[in-house]
């Protein structure tokens, strides 16, 4: 055979059958949505009773049109739902990466993330959890429609930390402690994500502002001043043993209802503030001291119930409270979060509306034991 020969046979092999049956349709697994999980999941009882398991999706629209997700459910390793979220619900909990603006579609070509809240009335907590996603297009051309399939998105898996978390003592006693920014609702600190190069961190899911009331309130008179709110120069407690391995102290507390001004940057946004490693890989971090109050050195040892300073506002902060979260490493933008629960504590009521004019709260009156205080929730810490 001649080369001119071969090559004729080459093209007319690659051009497939031209008679008899055609050639088998080309399929396609194309979907509009990238999704992936941040990080394993990772879980917590909360005063609730219930079990929830918490984990980020990084959702990236591959199309050039906007895609919306209607419908997100969530699996257990033999195929049970264990959940599933749609609507007002999946919008607040899938937001803008940077800004936390809610979506109810991800924009052409843009980024996302969803931060699951799973409920479990009960353990034990799977090893392991998967998705089936729905999604829709809107206004789209021809050709980019006819790449959609419909199906829906079979994943991704995500692995679940089910080593309890970490038991602590509360760092503050007394009354009318609420837990403003906590887990498990869409708020300031649970959608925060920062890029460390090869990973997305997620440094607050389980952090709490801690706003103490008095008569319902968190604070006297017009609340122009620090002292005017109950929670100012109250003691704050280690919650373990440990050692301290950074704190700072000397910046002043800024005036109530004014934003921060002046900060230069990440080592400024924690105000006055105590780093402290409770064991291998855990960190306590506690933020926003009042100045001057820092009693905890670095290097020294201290002692769960040991006090290392006084409720302040420092920082980035517009009223006198306590910041408070653990991390996976001493990096407050960096580090990842980690569960924690208290032994016992009493619930008094939650919060079920916050207004110009007030507080709403539904009062309550329940002991609670190895439990974390979810969001909204007003405590008195023995």
């Amino acid at each position: 055979m001649t080369l001119r020969a071969a090559l004729v046979a080459l093209l007319l092999l690659a051009a497939g059958p031209l008679h008899g049956e055609p050639a088998e349709a080309i399929r396609t697994e194309s979907t509009a949505l990238f999704v992936s999980p941040l990080r394993p999941a990772s879980w917590m009882r909360g005063d609730d009773g219930k079990l929830h398991v918490e984990y980020d999706l990084l959702v990236v629209n591959t199309f050039p049109v906007p895609v919306a997700v209607s419908a997100l459910e969530i699996l257990d390793p033999a195929g049970r739902t264990l959940g599933r979220f749609t609507g007002a619900e999946l919008n607040a909990a899938t937001r803008e990466i940077l800004d936390q603006k809610a979506l109810s579609r991800l924009p052409a070509n843009g980024a996302a993330a969803i931060k699951v809240d799973l409920e479990l009335e009960g353990g034990p907590v799977p090893d392991r959890l998967t998705h089936r996603i729905f999604t829709s297009l809107e206004d789209a051309p021809a050709p980019v429609r006819a790449l959609f399939t419909g199906a829906p998105i079979e994943g991704p898996e995500v692995s679940v930390n089910t080593a309890p978390p970490i038991t602590i003592q509360p760092p503050l006693r007394g009354e009318g402690w609420v837990t403003f920014n906590g887990c498990c609702t869409p708020a300031l600190h649970r959608n925060v994500r920062h890029s460390a190069g090869t990973r997305i961190a997620t440094p607050e899911t389980y952090s709490i502002d801690y706003v103490q009331l008095v008569n319902d309130l968190p604070f006297t008179g017009d609340g122009k001043e620090n002292a005017h709110f109950p929670a100012f120069g109250q003691p704050v407690l280690a919650v373990a043993d440990g050692e301290v391995i950074a704190m700072r102290d000397g910046m002043a507390d800024g005036a109530p209802h004014t934003p921060a001004m002046g900060l230069r940057g990440p080592p400024d946004f924690g105000g006055n503030y105590v780093v402290q490693r409770i064991a291998p890989g855990v960190y306590a971090f506690y933020a926003h001291f009042k100045q001057g109050s820092v009693s905890a050195k670095v290097g020294e040892q201290i002692r769960a119930g040991d006090v290392i300073g006084k409720v302040g506002s420092s920082g980035n902060s517009t009223a006198p409270h306590l910041h408070f979260s653990l991390l996976d490493r001493p990096d407050v933008i960096t580090g990842n979060a980690l569960p924690f629960v208290y032994p016992a504590f009493t619930v008094t009521g939650r919060i079920t509306q916050v207004r110009d004019d007030g507080i709403e709260i539904e009062k309550a009156s329940q002991a609670v034991q190895s439990a974390y205080p979810l969001a909204g929730s007003i405590a008195t810490y023995e």
